[in-house]
């Protein structure tokens, strides 16, 4: 398993198209792999290994109307479902992070704490990355793996309900997969 480091996720984002213009504008602000208030132990550690997550990276901005998150994922045939496809579960499980972390990042649980109550996963077109030999489980390809980029807009909020749109893009730009998540605020400890 790979440690977090943000430095060379940065470089390793600031290296490659796609990312780099996100990265460059200012009007951004990344979030650090792990915060004393945010720590996530499922994405930021199940999920980078030496194969699946290889790099990853959170920016947000509050403004312009609405708030907005890109989480960018360097990902390597650990995340495939089958050879050379991003498994589902896993595409659904980005969401839900992107969602989240947009979620704390603008305070719009005012220190509570959210759980998701609903996420629509609708699949557009497969996400596609490094592929595996179905014999071995090894990986196959270049081994440089791939960038995807999930994107997360605050809807609307409704009392303690956060509805967010979310699109998960390909290295191409190309909308691969959306999802619409409901989440809601934690109610105070008596």
């Amino acid at each position: 398993m790979t440690t977090p480091d943000s430095d060379s996720d940065s470089t390793y984002f600031h290296t490659h198209p796609v990312t780099a213009s996100i990265l460059s504008d200012p009007s951004y602000t990344r979030v650090p792999t792990v915060t004393k208030h945010h720590h996530d132990p499922f994405f930021r550690r199940a999920g980078r290994t030496n194969s699946a997550v290889l790099h990853w990276a959170f920016l947000y901005r509050a403004t312009p109307h609405p708030p907005e998150g890109h989480l960018l994922l360097h990902v390597g045939h650990g995340v495939c479902g089958q050879s050379g496809i991003a498994h589902g579960g896993f595409l659904a499980t980005v969401m839900d992070e992107v969602c989240g972390n947009l979620i704390d990042s603008v305070k719009l649980d005012e220190g509570l704490g959210m759980v998701t109550a609903a996420l629509n996963v609708g699949y557009k077109r497969a996400v596609m990355v490094e592929g595996f030999d179905l014999e071995t489980g090894e990986g196959i390809g270049s081994g440089e793996g791939n960038v995807i980029i999930a994107t997360a807009r605050l809807d609307r909020v409704e009392g303690r309900k956060v509805f967010i749109e979310a699109v998960i893009r390909d290295e191409k730009g190309e909308v691969c997969t959306t999802a619409q998540a409901i989440f809601v605020k934690k109610k105070p400890a008596l």
